[in-house]
């Protein structure tokens, strides 16, 4: 039984590093280059994803995608709706980004809650 339950879906020959994620983005997408910051030291902890659980209880379940086709993917469609990189860079999709201007602003307190001082915010 399967329902309620939650899978590692993949191969285990694609559990990649971040570091080999980027190098292939870089190599998909036009103008892209990878850079690392500066007095970084290599990340120590692992991301290996087991994926036994479906192996086992799905054993006629061969995943067939692969990182570049996930990529040219992604790629495709940001290229394909016109998104353009100031959106994308900015907090309008970088929840980040968007809560620290949301902080700069006073409009949420140290707990990130909302101030009890009514404000208007330009959702963009």
């Amino acid at each position: 039984m399967i329902h309620n339950q939650a899978f590692n879906v993949g191969k285990d020959d694609g559990n990649y590093q971040i570091r080999n994620v980027a190098e292939t983005v870089a190599r998909i997408v036009p103008d892209c280059q990878v850079t690392y910051a500066a007095g970084a030291s290599p990340d120590s902890r692992t991301y290996h994803v087991c994926f036994a659980k479906i192996q086992e209880r799905l054993p006629e379940f061969k995943p067939t995608w692969n990182l570049e086709q996930g990529i040219r993917q992604l790629h495709d469609a940001f290229a394909g709706c016109g998104l353009p990189f100031e959106d994308f860079d900015g907090r309008k999709y970088t929840r980040l980004k968007q809560l620290r201007y949301l902080l700069d602003a006073n409009c949420l307190d140290s707990e990130l809650r909302w101030n009890k001082v009514e404000t208007r915010i330009v959702a963009h």
